[in-house]
């Protein structure tokens, strides 16, 4: 699996947007909005599921079912593009 560098949402906090440091799951990093878009599930592409952790556009559909329980293509959903500004080691950021 590759680095992540997005996250799709199914909704998201009107707060995050570009430049915006957000927090993920967990604080595992510091990281930096870079940009939002909203597309349809049907309409993702092998880069975006590349960015999301190393997935084909299969793969991702199999690991958004086990969290979703299903499979929308119609749904649309928000796609946070992020960089990691700083690795977070132990509580302490490095």
């Amino acid at each position: 699996m590759g680095a992540q560098s997005q996250v799709c949402l199914t909704r998201v906090d009107a707060r995050i947007k570009p430049g915006a440091r957000i927090d993920l799951y967990a604080k595992f990093a510091e990281v930096k909005a870079v940009s939002i878009e909203k597309k349809a599930l049907r309409d993702l592409t092998e880069k975006d599921a590349e960015a999301e952790g190393g997935y084909s556009v299969n793969d991702f559909k199999t690991v958004w079912k086990q969290s979703h329980t299903v499979w929308n293509p119609k749904l649309k959903v928000f796609l946070v593009t992020f960089q990691v500004d700083k690795l977070v080691k132990g509580g302490k950021v490095k």
